[in-house]
């Protein structure tokens, strides 16, 4: 694959010949003792071997510089801007040998620009070729997504981008940094896959891989494979839940039931940090849940003292632990072990009520962040919305701190991911749209993939591509459009729109049977609903409440609101 186009380049360089060059038309010379430098694009971000091809020029030294933006000693702008920035990043140092050589590294290299600087010696250089193999996991997009929302429909490419990069022999966080499978990261971008490709087989690889990630005590590692060992005990959580999103939309048991002792072993681990109130006491290690100005290291247990020696329990770690139990009992019933399945549903409601008594303020009207109350977050309301663990009014307080009035801890793109979903299980997509504003960021800032950290919110800046913040499409697919399984394997789909304001959106998904296809329409007075069904049992509730019973086939509902509302 060619480069598209030249960036930028030193004075003394000749971008005609360059040009020529990367079109294949001739060859390129650099004279003895003549110094050179040029910035490429590949048109977009890639995963890809650079495939350089030279001859003569002993002792020249060709440096070759892989970043994702244009920056200014480390910190970014605007990421295509070469004005008053340069390209740092990871480099490839080459010495000629002054035979024809070809360099094609044995790993791929991920990057946005790429920067050529090349010292000739005492004699000239010749560079013959220069070019680019890109490599990916092959996935193909076969979902869709139109809206009257412009900020959504960008979202759509930059997300698919994000996901093809990050996705290669395993799924990665970030292709530039870490290149490593993390539960946390995994678990969003498997799920994003499987909706808009319907592909699973690294799904698969992941709930494997971490199966026998597990130590002796337990508890899976935080990311596998790796040479080193590291925990973060609330992604051994996170995986629990990602196992039961894995049966139910593959129904593959044998699999499932593969990694279920292990699933067991991880909860019964932190059932013995449990305190005499019920509730999970302080637990040892790294607990990051998300990356936020006010915790440290991403850890809520220490952002009220803001020392890591000096931690305190945490409500959204305890919630995630009630995520996970509930996850084990919905495990169990599917591969048809009532009793297990009770026993599992039975621990998570005694630490509800542990939780609710202990964390719940009735001042504020929200779960405080630690015992102490005198700390807040999204993150731990969110998450006792997505685990039905209080009857109190959460939601209320949460579209509250939207506007920044209630000051609770912000989450950031990855947790926004289970914000979105508690504010679609609460029929309040319409907040999330609103949310979704401070995205704008990213393409304020020409970003083409999303990025690791929120960037409207004055946070330190890495990684341009994280797969943890490409969610928002599948999020369109299953909340906005509503289609999602109810049984493992999708063997019944519910279709529940909720536009949020929107006045019309369509999309298309893939399903084990076929590709799912459907329109919504909203207008003051009225809703219309098209589609083509594939194969399978439907379960649609439409705008106005009403449940319709759907086979295969076309689809064709018009209603009105009651009272006009939506």
């Amino acid at each position: 694959q060619a480069f598209s186009r030249i960036a930028t380049c030193g004075d003394e360089t000749d971008e005609s010949a360059w040009n020529e060059l990367l079109a294949g038309n001739s060859t390129l010379t650099i004279p003895a003792g003549v110094a050179t430098s040029i910035v490429l694009e590949p048109g977009t971000y890639v995963t890809a071997y650079p495939d350089l091809e030279f001859e003569g020029g002993r002792d020249a030294v060709i440096r070759l510089t892989y970043a994702e933006s244009f920056s200014s000693n480390w910190k970014k702008g605007v990421r295509d801007e070469p004005q008053g920035q340069d390209i740092e990043g990871y480099s490839d140092v080459l010495t000629a040998s002054g035979a024809r050589c070809r360099y094609l590294p044995f790993r791929w290299r991920a990057f946005r620009f790429l920067k050529i600087e090349i010292e000739a010696s005492t004699e000239p250089l010749t560079i013959h070729g220069l070019s680019m193999i890109t490599s990916m996991y092959p996935l193909e997009l076969n979902a869709s997504w139109q809206c009257d929302d412009s900020l959504l429909n960008d979202l759509w490419p930059i997300s698919w981008r994000t996901l093809r990069v990050g996705a290669h022999e395993h799924l990665m966080d970030s292709p530039y940094y870490e290149c490593l499978q993390y539960v946390g990261d995994t678990s969003i971008q498997a799920l994003t896959l499987r909706g808009l490709a319907g592909d699973t087989c690294l799904w698969k690889r992941a709930v494997l891989d971490f199966n026998a990630s597990r130590l002796p005590m337990g508890l899976t590692q935080s990311r596998y494979p790796s040479r080193h060992i590291q925990l973060i005990p609330s992604f051994s959580l996170v995986y629990v839940t990602m196992v039961e999103e894995y049966l139910l939309h593959t129904d593959d048991r044998e699999t499932v039931r593969t990694c279920l002792r292990g699933l067991e072993q991880i909860v019964d681990w932190f059932s013995d940090y449990r305190t005499d109130e019920g509730y999970l006491g302080v637990m040892p290690w790294w607990n990051f849940v998300d990356w936020t100005k006010e915790w440290l290291g991403g850890d809520p247990s220490g952002m009220t003292s803001g020392n890591p020696n000096q931690k305190e329990p945490s409500a959204t770690i305890n919630f995630f632990f009630i995520m996970a139990l509930q996850s084990l009992s919905k495990i169990h019933a599917w591969l048809g072990d009532e009793a297990q399945s009770t026993h599992f549903l039975d621990q998570s409601k005694a630490i509800q009520q542990a939780v609710q008594r202990c964390f719940w303020d009735e001042r504020r009207g929200l779960f405080a962040e630690t015992p102490a109350q005198t700390s807040y977050s999204e993150h731990a309301n969110v998450l006792a919305i997505l685990t039905h663990s209080s009857e109190f009014p959460v939601l209320s307080r949460i579209a509250g701190a939207l506007d920044g009035t209630e000051g609770l801890v912000s989450c950031g793109y990855q947790f926004e991911f289970y914000l979105a979903r508690a504010l679609s299980q609460t029929n309040r997509n319409d907040l999330m749209l609103k949310r979704l504003r401070h995205w704008q960021k990213i393409f304020d800032l020409h970003l083409v993939t999303t990025p690791e950290r929120p960037l409207a919110r004055g946070m330190v800046e890495r990684s341009d591509s994280h797969a943890w913040s490409a969610w928002t499409p599948y999020w369109m697919l299953s909340e906005v459009l509503g289609i999602q399984p109810l049984e493992p394997g999708f063997g019944k789909i519910r279709i529940k729109p909720q536009l949020g304001g929107l006045r019309f959106a369509e999309g298309r998904m893939p399903l084990p049977s076929g590709i799912l296809e459907l329109r919504v329409e909203i207008e003051p007075e009225t809703w219309l609903i098209s589609g083509d069904l594939p194969p399978g049992e439907y379960r649609l509730e439409d705008p106005s409440g009403q449940i319709h019973e759907l086979g295969q086939g076309r689809v064709e509902l018009k209603g009105y609101f009651i009272q006009g509302a939506k």
